[in-house]
């Protein structure tokens, strides 16, 4: 890939937002009143028109009780599996949605959990090595929700936040802390605004990449929170012209979705149980080893049945770079990755998700003194 170097600009965009709150906070309703706020659609749609908002629904039609307020269309969603709600952003986007509210998304994070639970006997009753089959599906989620090309509005449901602490004499007890989202802890970093609405209907802004939102709340949001963000937004250059994107994307899906052919009758035999049973036993090893067991484990990987030996390389350096704790070890690991054989895209992923995870366990003295050394380098 040729390297090319070129000047910032700031490009229109399409919202990224994520409304987080506790039952009856207005999360439904403020997701709908904003989307057609945004896209400058009235309320209720003339005769013969249908509504360019449309709501993923999981929470059992309850987005309908406010249909004698706004006209707007529904996709159902029974499964909650993070490729159903791929399909049906993709169904939204080809019936040319301007705006695609899913409420909630915290259904595909409680399906992603029992689904590990259930298929970790598989892995001996590992949890984490049972993760390693179900994050890529809802990174797949996370991705799609994030590229279409239509305004995206999640909400998510929250729960009280707990930690240990002890009393005055030293006995440890649970106390309540405030709410957290029941999602994904990583997700706040996909979107381009958070907002926690409190049992008053008031909505907090808990992260903004617009500066004019920070540190606002917006009681029973509407109008001025729309006009902020639809101005921010707007301003800026214009991407590709949304005509030739569009026919891209529409050959790109005829191209994905036409028969396939046949696999031939030569197609690779099954991975033989003894070969699996191996390729098991080593991902489940790695997922708890410590640095001087992986250069041993990754040789075991390399020696592995053809079949089995991807998985049980991607095993070993997906645990390296769980090891790793800072910027400059996952840089080394990213070069040792390459020289296994492992394909740069995912090498990328993994980098940021652990930046990540590191960022977020840091204090703030260390997050501090981590943006002074980058300073002075």
């Amino acid at each position: 890939m040729a390297i090319q170097i070129r000047k910032a600009t700031k490009k229109k965009a399409k919202l990224r937002l994520n409304i987080e709150g506790q039952p009856g906070g207005g999360k439904t309703y403020s997701s709908i009143k904003l989307a057609k706020l945004l896209i400058g659609e009235p309320f209720k749609m003339p005769d013969g028109q249908d509504s360019k908002i449309i709501l993923l629904d999981t929470e059992r039609n309850s987005a309908e009780l406010y249909a004698d307020e706004f006209d707007f269309m529904v996709i159902e969603l029974d499964d909650h599996a993070p490729g159903s709600y791929v399909e049906a952003i993709h169904a939204a986007e080809k019936a040319g949605a301007k705006a695609i509210i899913a409420d909630s998304i915290t259904h595909e994070w409680k399906w992603c959990l029992s689904e590990a639970d259930r298929i970790k006997p598989k892995f001996g009753g590992n949890k984490w090595a049972a993760w390693n089959e179900i994050r890529p599906k809802h990174d797949d989620f996370i991705d799609t929700m994030m590229a279409c090309r239509a305004h995206f509005i999640a909400t998510t449901r929250v729960k009280p936040a707990t930690a240990q602490e002890e009393d005055d004499r030293g006995r440890k007890k649970i106390v309540k802390i405030g709410l957290e989202s029941i999602q994904d802890d990583t997700l706040e970093y996909a979107f381009t605004v958070v907002l926690r609405m409190d049992a008053e209907n008031n909505a907090m802004v808990g992260k903004s990449r617009c500066k004019a939102l920070r540190g606002k709340v917006f009681p029973l949001p509407g109008e001025e929170l729309a006009d902020i963000l639809r101005n921010w937004l707007e301003s800026g250059e214009a991407e590709a012209a949304d005509a030739e994107a569009e026919e891209q994307i529409k050959r790109a899906r005829q191209t994905a979705s036409a028969p396939k052919p046949a696999p031939a009758k030569s197609a690779a035999p099954p991975i033989d149980p003894a070969e699996k049973a191996l390729g098991e036993d080593l991902v489940h090893r790695a997922s708890t080893a410590e640095i001087g067991d992986i250069e041993a484990l990754l040789d075991e990987a390399k020696r592995l049945p053809e079949g089995v030996r991807g998985r049980g390389v991607l095993s070993v350096v997906a645990r390296r770079f769980a090891l790793a704790t800072t910027a400059g070890e996952l840089s080394e690991v990213r070069t040792w990755g390459r020289l296994a054989g492992v394909k740069e895209a995912w090498l990328i992923e993994r980098d940021q998700k652990r930046r990540g995870e590191i960022q977020r366990a840091m204090t703030d003295e260390e997050r501090a003194a981590a943006i002074d050394a980058g300073a002075e380098a």
